[in-house]
């Protein structure tokens, strides 16, 4: 027993050691990143050709995702006919008023960027839906840019930031729409 014991660690050790990623770790995150490309796809698909979209991302992710993955995420917007004019990374900041633990970014986040890009279309934020829309004067909504949300929407949270005309299309996880949440 203790020699199966000391040949698996030694395998588990072997396997870190050598710097290789398991073989179902490499599908997981190719899995994941297909994902991040088709929602961009998606996304694209709700503007109009020629549309002028800025793009959020927090910045940890893009780091975290590597160049290769946004150069096909950025490909997939332009192969729609987007025309990115900025990539904003978003950096987790409290004394800006983020939330560490809220998943997202705050919607004064959304609205410094719409008012550094007044020429834009859409935002695109890869990053989740913006949090703390309630705290903010919405007078002007109708003035800024579109809002498109990839990831981490829950099907009642797009459906109820869709009708109140702050958010203009989201990616939900397919069974909240197969429920008919949406």
């Amino acid at each position: 027993m203790a020699t199966l014991v000391l040949l698996l660690l030694l395998a588990v050790i072997g396997l870190f050691r050598s710097g290789s990623t398991p073989t179902f770790v490499k599908e997981d995150l190719k899995t994941i990143h297909q994902d991040m490309v088709r929602q961009a796809e998606q996304l694209a698909g709700t503007l109009d050709s020629g549309s002028r979209v800025v793009v959020l991302e927090l910045d940890y992710a893009i780091k975290a995702h590597g160049k290769r993955v946004y150069d096909l995420v950025f490909g997939a917007l332009k192969a729609r006919g987007l025309d990115i004019r900025h990539v904003e990374a978003l950096t987790v900041d409290t004394a800006r008023g983020w939330d560490p633990y809220a998943p997202g970014f705050p919607y004064a986040e959304f609205v410094r960027v719409a008012e550094a890009y007044p020429e834009a279309d859409a935002v695109i934020a890869l990053c989740g839906p913006p949090y703390g829309l309630e705290r903010l004067a919405l007078s002007s909504v109708s003035t800024r840019p579109k809002l498109l949300v990839a990831g981490g929407v829950s099907g009642a949270s797009a459906a109820s930031l869709c009708k109140r005309g702050w958010l203009h299309a989201a990616t939900v996880p397919r069974t909240v729409t197969e429920n008919g949440a949406l």
